[in-house]
């Protein structure tokens, strides 16, 4: 493995061949489930990203997910090799990269020590452009939003349980949220966390833009989405600093080619 050189994100392509090399951090590592059989694993989804910052995702099938799991933790470092190379054209899009990698039988990962790789890269967009759906269908974003109202939990009729939430950004327009899953849980803990306090500043980590009964709205992605709640991060001390500033709008975006540490 040692004799082989490694190739940035940037540069894979359809075209790529098998022998091709990278070195990544696995910023995101999520396993995805049976909706109705929790314990039924359908594959292992993956977002890499190398040292220049960008990223590519990465899928397990379900046949290899109990061969690739152990050996595959979020945060570390490897180098892969001979994996498959599809187009990127799924209605879920974790990046913005036109190509998506498949590991195989014969894929190779090394772990290799901590290296100059960004932790995390974030995909900011901004309510203007989640309205005008400017963004491809189905690509996870990130928001940075204050948390205004959370709904009571409901049940489909199809006893899918969900609820939703209301977010507002320093302009103060509103967006619904609804979430699903194991998220419920996740929403009724800072529910109950924030529930006599100042509403706090949320970050909403792999959501999806939708429309529901002619409305847009975010949705949460099973395994994917993440809640950060006041987290030290540039973007939220702008938010909030916008919050407060009469008159001052502003919106701080930090798209995937720039890449920046996450400090939680």
């Amino acid at each position: 493995m040692a004799l082989f050189k490694s190739t940035p994100i940037s540069e894979i392509t359809p075209q790529t061949t098998r022998d091709v090399q990278i070195t990544t951090r696995v910023m995101r590592m999520w396993v995805r489930k049976s909706d109705t059989e929790p314990k039924d694993l359908y594959g292992v989804e993956l977002i890499l990203v190398d040292e220049q910052g960008n990223n590519i995702q990465a899928s397990v099938g379900q046949r290899l997910t109990k061969w690739f799991l152990p050996k595959l933790n979020e945060g570390d470092v490897y180098k892969i090799r001979k994996f498959s190379i599809s187009p990127n054209s799924w209605n879920e899009m974790a990046t913005y990269h036109p190509c998506r990698i498949w590991f195989e039988y014969s894929t190779k990962i090394v772990p290799i020590p901590n290296a100059n790789i960004p932790l995390y890269v974030y995909n900011f967009v901004t309510f203007d452009e989640i309205f005008q759906g400017s963004m491809p269908n189905g690509l996870y974003i990130d928001v940075v939003a204050k948390l205004e109202h959370v709904y009571p939990t409901r049940v489909s009729s199809k006893n899918v349980k969900w609820r939703q939430i209301i977010i507002e950004n320093a302009r103060q327009q509103q967006i619904c949220c609804s979430i699903f899953g194991e998220h419920l849980d996740t929403i009724s803990e800072i529910e109950a966390q924030y529930k006599d306090l100042k509403k706090p500043t949320m970050v909403l980590l792999h959501v999806k833009r939708s429309e529901w009964e002619g409305e847009v709205t975010l949705t949460t992605i099973r395994g994917a989405t993440k809640f950060l709640v006041n987290p030290d991060m540039e973007e939220v001390r702008v938010f909030n600093h916008n919050r407060k500033s009469i008159g001052v709008v502003k919106q701080f975006i930090v798209p995937s080619i720039h890449p920046r540490k996450c400090k939680n």
